[in-house]
């Protein structure tokens, strides 16, 4: 202010800063009421909640204005009324102490949000990956010819695969069909531009229904492809039934009820994916119980009841699998945050790993409804299949209690419960039946039922050798009986 009035100058200058802040302040209402309110995402989901939380960006870069301005009104207000301090020192000190509240800011929440360490993703991408044909880690996983065929959907699995396929080189063999891009209209040319000619291609509109899901699946086995999904692609299985009020929604762990759905296979967990397996194929995996039982411990980080590591690494994944439990357990899980659905995630696989364990153990040891279970080899290994499947269990329960929804922990604690229960019955019932002097591990039972398969096949082709032989003896030591026109001829 001035001696003798208001300049002019001085008053442009307000009217300016009052026009910027009235267009601050109908900014901040319209995203307020009309953005928002669009914007419909439930609030009550953590997950979207974050997502929504993306968009305050906008809003805030408002108030930084507002703030600026009024940074700039009390910067000029305190140089007039002080007006033999120079402008630029009243300006470099404010300056100075925004830098100093910056540099504070920073100090404080730079270790809550650093992230420089974080390979969650990229270890949980390639772990999916990793057993998966023709370039398996492991001879448990029948390479079909062809290749691999991985079905997923969902924010944080898509994402991580397409990242270290298209960037790091990881395994670009798998091809990757997304359920969620495969409903667009653009799908069927993006496929016949990435897919190989000899995989067949997603039907046009997606997998909206089961029957478009089985004949995708079904005409990619023929073609010489495995078929391999992720956890929450069960969800499109039951979405007829679900429609149909008979019943709710269905995750692979779920293998029963999916396999109710899918009558002519049977899902397998390979660590964090499950392997949709023709009914036929079915025993390939049961005869390798105890390789399929170290794949799943080294690709799911499994410990014992002691929380020591199983002594495997037959895959070359388990620095890739330690490593992902080791970030997961770096960083907080806040609830609705990426890694908490990735560790979600991977705390669902192990559940359903030990739980599919105990089935196939129970079904092939033990009487089940009167059904005599077939011979096996490996029976000697009986009471280390079953402690590695309360390990898992207990493992899966653990990380559920630290990591895992509040929706999902109830669920998954009863679901641990009751497989650390049965196991445990089974287990005394298998130490007073057999009562084993020895103690196996799993890496020694694996060994031992190589060992006794290759004995036992050479064996039965000794065997077939030896009836082939007897049979030509038998046959050379019979009398031949002359037929009636050797007789006619003479030549008998």
């Amino acid at each position: 202010l001035r001696r003798g009035g208001e300049s002019e100058e001085y008053v442009s200058w307000i009217h300016g800063r009052r026009l910027l802040l009235w267009c601050c302040v109908f900014a901040l209402a319209f995203y307020f009421s009309v953005f928002f309110s669009l914007a419909n995402l439930p609030t009550s989901n953590p997950i979207l909640r974050t997502v929504r939380s993306r968009f305050f960006q906008q809003p805030n870069m408002v108030i930084y204005l507002i703030a600026a301005t009024g940074l700039d009104v009390v910067c000029s207000g305190v140089s007039r009324a002080a007006r033999r301090v120079p402008r630029w020192l009243w300006t470099g000190a404010v300056a100075v102490v925004c830098c100093a509240a910056l540099a504070h800011h920073v100090h404080r929440v730079h270790p809550e949000v650093d992230a420089a360490d974080n390979t969650m993703f990229d270890s949980f991408a390639r772990l999916m990956l990793a057993p998966m044909p023709p370039n398996s880690c492991s001879a448990v996983v029948r390479d079909a010819g062809l290749g691999s065929v991985l079905i997923t959907q969902g924010d944080e699995v898509v994402p991580n695969i397409v990242h270290v396929q298209q960037v790091d080189r990881y395994r670009t063999d798998v091809q990757v069909v997304d359920a969620m891009l495969a409903e667009r209209a653009w799908y069927p040319a993006f496929a016949k531009t990435v897919f190989p000619h000899t995989m067949k291609r997603p039907p046009k509109g997606g997998f909206k229904r089961d029957e478009q899901f089985r004949k995708f699946v079904s005409k990619n086995q023929k073609a010489g492809y495995r078929v391999f999904v992720i956890e929450t692609m069960c969800l499109l299985l039951s979405f007829d039934s679900y429609q149909q009020g008979a019943g709710g929604h269905v995750m692979c762990h779920d293998y029963p009820t999916t396999e109710m759905l899918l009558p002519d296979y049977k899902l397998w967990p390979t660590g964090l994916v499950w392997e949709l397996v023709p009914v036929a194929e079915d025993r390939s995996y049961r005869d390798k119980l105890a390789e399929w039982m170290l794949l799943n411990t080294e690709l799911l980080a499994l410990r014992d009841s002691q929380r020591h590591r199983f002594d495997t690494d037959a895959c070359g994944m388990r620095a890739t699998a330690d490593e992902f439990v080791r970030v997961s357990q770096r960083y907080t899980l806040a609830e609705g945050s990426w890694e908490q659905r990735v560790a979600w995630a991977h705390w669902e696989a192990v559940l359903g790993f030990a739980d599919k364990a105990l089935s196939v153990v129970q079904s092939e040891f033990f009487i089940v409804e009167n059904k005599q279970p077939p011979p096996r080899n490996d029976t000697h290994c009986l009471p280390e299949y079953l402690r590695v499947i309360i390990s898992a269990a207990n493992y899966g329960m653990r990380g559920h209690v630290a990591a895992a929804m509040k929706m999902e922990k109830t669920r998954n604690m009863k679901r641990g419960e009751d497989v650390v229960s049965r196991a445990k019955q089974l287990l005394q019932s298998a130490k007073e039946s057999l009562q084993l002097k020895t103690q196996y591990r799993l890496s020694d039972c694996t060994q031992d039922q190589l060992h006794v398969s290759a004995a036992r096949v050479a064996r039965e082709a000794r065997a077939a050798q030896k009836t082939a032989q007897q049979g030509k003896t038998a046959d050379a030591g019979k009398p031949t009986v002359p037929t009636k026109k050797a007789a006619k001829s003479g030549k008998a």
